[in-house]
């Protein structure tokens, strides 16, 4: 599928709004110029498309890779696993959604992702926990989030930053197939950088890590 043109009536900021698209596409502008509405835009349109293919016995892999996080929400994963066979993997970009859980400039978004009862349950849970049982909680609140939506099958994949002890995002997919969902796991697996006593840590880290004789 590929979006050639984007026409907006009567959205956000927009009345009247249309404009071809060309391949690559820069969307650039000042703040408060439009851009973020533009993305919710083109998140919806595709949310739609998703529903369109629900009753098409046709299984589809879909990459949802939004820009931050904004545009990224439960309906758009929901659509897009909702038809037969369909699976789909997004970015999770935990260095970003982490400090916005308690910004109420970007309430809406957040609330959009995890929905607003989990997100306003999550926001009181990880207050004052440490790091790692704060990253642990909010990755487990987005997995329930998507099984509550439909998503039976959960796996993440996370991604440490190189000159930093600290998680970049995560690589999220979501099924309803059991089958599927071994097919990434086994994937995920395969490029963990660590494995210690045969269980992958599904983790990426360029940095070495010194393991025990036990460990290996």
């Amino acid at each position: 599928m590929k979006i050639q043109r984007i026409e907006i009536h009567n959205f956000r900021g927009f009345k009247h709004f249309a404009c071809d698209l060309t391949n690559p596409c820069l969307i650039a502008g000042n703040q408060g110029s439009g851009k973020t509405s533009l993305m919710e835009a083109l998140a919806i349109a595709a949310g739609s498309l998703f529903l369109g293919f629900s009753d098409i016995p046709c299984p589809i892999l879909s990459f949802i890779d939004p820009w931050g996080y904004k545009g990224l929400s439960l309906q758009l994963i929901s659509s897009a696993i909702a038809g037969w066979g369909c699976d789909c993997i997004f970015f999770f970009n935990y260095n970003r959604v982490n400090p916005a859980l308690p910004n109420p400039r970007v309430e809406k978004h957040i609330n959009d992702l995890f929905g607003k009862d989990q997100a306003d349950l999550l926001r009181e849970q990880v207050v004052n926990l440490p790091p790692d049982e704060r990253e642990s909680r909010i990755v487990q609140a987005i997995g329930d989030t998507l099984k509550k939506a439909g998503g039976s099958y959960f796996q993440d994949f996370c991604f440490k930053n190189e000159d930093k002890d600290r998680t970049s995002h995560y690589l999220i997919f979501v099924s309803k197939n059991d089958r599927g969902h071994k097919i990434m796991r086994d994937i995920m697996a395969r490029y963990s950088s660590t494995m210690i006593q045969g269980v992958p840590s599904f983790k990426y880290d360029e940095k070495p890590v010194q393991l025990s004789i036990l460990d290996s």
